[in-house]
């Protein structure tokens, strides 16, 4: 039977062990999967398997001496550590701008894998794996008032971008396009200033909101996985579930989502019971449950009345 979820309900993916997936994800009109506008002291670093530059990015490189490789392959956007300020500050930061959008030419996606190959208290990161092209805008940008020179910039304004084997070093004000090619990782990394390895973040926005989608799944993050899901919820016939947000730590990925739907736990269909409300709701059980007692011993007590009352009768 379908069950009525109302309120957003969290589906909880475990770093190294599982993986999210989003069925049939809807990007019309604008395509855009998600966004990241970059805070204060947060600074990305991403890396493709495999890409290629793009547009007006490749035709800037392209006049240089020796220009980056046309065919697609592995490709990075890092801090240039190597070229960082002494110095570094709340006010001496480099805002990043991330936005990935379905490619053009591409075909919408009919799945999204999410999911966490490390943990670091300093550090976000995440891997995500979609079955159409990407293209995918990197902007780095200071905060006016941040600049003293254009020779010092703040952190995370100097970027080192490779392209197999070759490599440039730039800061600030720059934009880098890249088509992402189909079913190939790429991998996030956030760095910012979090008090443990517990405290959440939200490291991007769906391009829609809410995301609808045809159905979630949570699986066991291994090459052979022949088992049912873990977490299985698909929305009933003509209808779509509302995915809000995607939150993630050191320790695990969440994403909540609410909507009419199917859902299985291993392969087996869950359904709705007042055991069910109870164990979500424990509140509910501390009150009922003596409320509840108490009838059904009104009742047993009223009946023995009324049979004992029969009995003298006769």
């Amino acid at each position: 039977m379908t069950l009525t979820i109302r309120k957003y309900t969290p589906a909880v993916v475990k770093s190294h062990e599982e993986e999210l997936v989003i069925e049939n994800p809807i990007f019309e009109p604008d395509r855009v999967v998600f966004s990241f506008d970059g805070r204060m002291n947060q600074i990305i670093d991403v890396h493709f398997e495999k890409a290629q530059l793009t547009g007006d990015t490749f035709a800037r490189f392209q006049s240089k001496a020796v220009p980056p490789p046309v065919e697609a392959q592995a490709i990075d956007l890092v801090t240039d550590l190597s070229m960082q300020p002494t110095t570094q500050s709340e006010n001496r930061t480099c805002l990043a701008f991330l936005k990935v959008e379905v490619a053009p030419a591409s075909s919408f996606p009919t799945s999204e894998r999410f999911f966490q190959l490390s943990s670091s208290i300093t550090q976000r990161d995440f891997y995500m794996q979609v079955d159409s092209d990407l293209l995918v805008s990197m902007k780095v940008s200071p905060l006016l008032t941040a600049v003293d020179s254009p020779a010092v910039w703040p952190s995370g304004c100097r970027k080192l971008l490779k392209v197999g084997n070759w490599e440039w070093h730039n800061a600030g004000y720059w934009e880098i396009l890249v088509k992402a090619a189909a079913n190939y990782p790429i991998h996030l990394s956030i760095s910012g200033l979090w008090k443990d390895a517990k405290e959440p973040f939200q490291p991007f926005n769906f391009g829609a909101t809410p995301l609808q989608a045809r159905a979630i799944s949570i699986n066991k993050l291994t090459s052979s996985n022949d088992g049912p899901a873990l977490l299985n919820v698909s929305a009933s016939p003509g209808t779509f579930l509302n995915i809000s947000t995607f939150t993630l730590n050191s320790e695990q990925i969440q994403l909540d989502y609410s909507g009419r739907a199917f859902v299985k736990i291993r392969g087996k269909y869950v359904t709705a019971s007042f055991r069910d409300y109870f164990k979500r709701y424990p509140l509910f059980e501390a009150i009922l449950t003596p409320a509840i007692l108490a009838l059904v011993g009104w009742c047993l007590l009223t009946l023995r009345l009324l049979f004992r009352g029969a009995r003298q009768d006769n």
